[in-house]
């Protein structure tokens, strides 16, 4: 294995990068058959949660991965998935239905939070957790729409 990477931690970064793209199959997976671009942004964010809550996952990304890797490489491997976030926001502003200040500032204001109440969610088995968690982001967007 070590021909196709330096190190350990190389190994590591490469499971991480295949693992976010499970999580953004499942978000994938879970927003399709909505019919609007808001109904898919609410979704998606408690989609993401609810893989910090997933036994197989969750120490994985939410507690190993940060603790292991540089933010850096973090920002880099959730590139796509943020992406995936901002696009939805600007389109949201775009349709007139989320007021902010700046579509992607606003997108990294929500990822943040996102990624926060995951390692929280990832804390715990407490379902209630992960059920407050969806319901502080779905609150944040919804007080920000339009």
């Amino acid at each position: 294995m070590y021909h196709q990477f330096r190190d350990k931690l190389g190994v590591f970064k490469a499971v991480i990068v295949e693992v976010y793209g499970e999580i953004t199959d499942y978000i994938q997976a879970k927003i399709q058959p909505l019919d609007t671009n808001w109904q898919q942004l609410i979704v998606g964010c408690k989609a993401f949660l609810e893989v910090a809550h997933q036994e197989e996952l969750r120490r994985l990304v939410f507690v190993e991965a940060p603790a292991v890797l540089a933010a850096d490489d973090l920002a880099e491997i959730d590139q796509y998935g943020f992406a995936l976030l901002h696009e939805s926001i600007q389109i949201a502003v775009n349709e007139g239905e989320l007021n902010t200040i700046d579509a992607e500032g606003f997108a990294h204001l929500v990822n943040g939070s996102l990624n926060d109440l995951a390692a929280w969610v990832a804390q715990s088995n407490d379902l209630n957790r992960l059920k407050t968690a969806q319901s502080l982001v779905e609150t944040l967007l919804e007080r920000h729409r339009s």
